[in-house]
Order: structure tokens, then sequence, then C-alpha cells
């Protein structure tokens, strides 16, 4: 289990999802929760285990993986800073669906059931954002499916850039283009093929200067171009 830290207030990433909420349900909130820090490799939560908490990123980086018949697990998500886990699960009562594990150094705020699902039964406009959440969530699932029946590797790979960026999920390059950080293997369960394939259709998309690729780091050098390809 990981290290316990208080959550700071200021520069807090979820002040935009509980903005809504009264002072005293803010308060209420932020006694229950528990900030910790995750080590990567660390297990946040299990799959199949009773959802007693959700659990709020506040930095870092984590892995859902769910497994499979065969003993092994495949990639559904990768979640940073500013996303929830769990609530899903918590709302709809049934057991954890995947499995989270840290992939880089984490904070994340475990927030205990009951007092998650109170502030969302007494404040309407939190239950609405939750909603919005949930129904997002949803249309990029049905897109993922459409993605892998439909595009090749070259177009699922451009897809998933320009996903990462339009959802923020980039860090600045000092020529202030898009930088995503994302290994492999990871890319490869993420979009249904293998790490060398995904090494390939990086290459073409470098060739064709609509990506950079260096130390790990995949330069975005021309959106437009990544979107068409992405189709």
């Amino acid at each position: 289990m990981g290290r316990t830290f208080i959550c700071p207030n200021r520069g807090c990433p979820f002040k935009r999802l509980f903005s809504c909420l009264e002072p005293a349900q803010a308060d209420s909130l932020g006694r229950a929760r528990l900030g910790r820090h995750y080590d990567p490799g660390e297990v946040v939560f299990n799959s199949d285990t009773l959802a007693l908490a959700v659990f709020c990123i506040h930095a870092g980086r984590v892995r859902l993986t769910r497994p499979t018949r065969g003993g092994g697990a495949i990639v559904v998500g990768v979640r940073s800073a500013g996303d929830v886990l769990g609530f899903r699960e918590v709302i709809a009562e049934t057991p954890y669906q995947a499995s989270a594990e840290a992939m880089a150094p984490s904070m994340i705020c475990e927030v205990p059931r009951e007092a998650f699902l109170e502030v969302v039964r007494e404040n309407p406009e939190l239950a609405q954002r939750l909603m919005k959440r949930l129904a997002l969530e949803h249309i990029g699932t049905e897109t993922q499916l459409v993605v892998r029946a439909h595009l090749d590797v070259c177009s699922r790979i451009a897809h998933l850039l320009s996903a990462k960026v339009s959802e923020g999920l980039i860090e600045g390059g000092g020529e202030r283009r898009p930088v995503v950080r994302m290994g492999r293997e990871e890319m490869a369960l993420l979009v249904g093929t293998t790490r060398e394939s995904v090494s390939r259709s990086l290459k073409k998309l470098a060739q064709r200067g609509i990506v950079r690729l260096d130390d790990g780091a995949i330069h975005v050098l021309d959106l437009e171009a990544l979107q068409a390809q992405a189709g």
C-alpha cells in the first residue's frame, strides 16, 4: 500500500469537478478522503473486488487492465491527473471491473464509497457532471470498437495519438508542439496489435513528417495530417 499524503486544496485537479459542492459538502468529502503515494507497479485496486472507494488521481498515470481467460490481462485504458476511478462501480454497486496499477510515481486520493455517494445524492450538479463523464466514456468505447474493426494499424495509431492530444494528456515540447509519451507495448495493447507493428507504423508517420520520434517521446509535428490519417 502506498505512503499517505495530505492532498493540497490549492492546485488540486478535482476543483473543477467538485466546484459545485456546498462548503459543508466539500469539507465532509475532504475529511473522508485519504491521499496515498504509489510507486510504479503498485496496485491501486484489483478487479472482481468490492468497490468500497472512489479514487481520484492527483498526479501520475494509472493503467487499467482486465483479465483474460488465458490468465493474462488486456489494457483497457490509461488514466492520469484529473481522472476519477471506480465511480462507475460504486454507483452501480458492482465489483471493480478492471485492475488499476500505477505506471509512474502517483498521488491518488481515496474517497470511501458512502462519503462519495452522500455528496452525489445531495448535489444534483455533481450527479450531472458524473453522468457526462460516463456518457463520454461510453462514446469513446464505441469509437474504439469502430476504429479496431475498420482502420489499419497506422490509422489506429494516428487515432490514438490524436485522442491523447485532444484529451490533454500531453507534455509541452521545446518546440511548443504536443508530445505524447507512451510505451510501444502499451500502445499495441490499446489499439489491438503487436509492438512490432506499432514501431513500423510510427516510422511511417515519421517518414511522412507527421511525427518525430525521440527517446520514447512522440512529437506531433503536423496535427492536421495526423487527424487525417486517423480518419
